[in-house]
């Protein structure tokens, strides 16, 4: 089967070249050397997706559905309010 089951090559590669981007951040002093990129990218992807793939889980937590306007406003400051205090400097 071209690119994999369900594409999994493809997304590697895309993913993959997520964490090289990260490490072209490092370099430039825009993430933290401490951290590994690999593992930012992970935590990045996962904090990003993982309400849109459990979407019982964000009810309960939150009260709201995924694509309700008000979560996915609340979700993007607070994962730019993340963003912006794990890669200040």
């Amino acid at each position: 089967m071209p690119g994999g089951i369900n594409g999994e090559e493809q997304r590697t590669k895309v993913l993959r070249s997520y964490t090289e981007d990260m490490k072209s951040k490092q370099e430039m002093g825009l993430v933290p050397e401490e951290l590994d990129p690999a593992m930012i990218t992970l935590m990045l992807s996962s904090l990003t997706i993982y309400p849109l793939l459990n979407g019982l889980v964000t009810r309960m937590i939150t009260g709201l559905e995924p694509d309700d306007p008000e979560f996915q406003q609340r979700w993007s400051r607070f994962l730019r309010q993340i963003s912006e205090r794990i890669f200040s400097r």
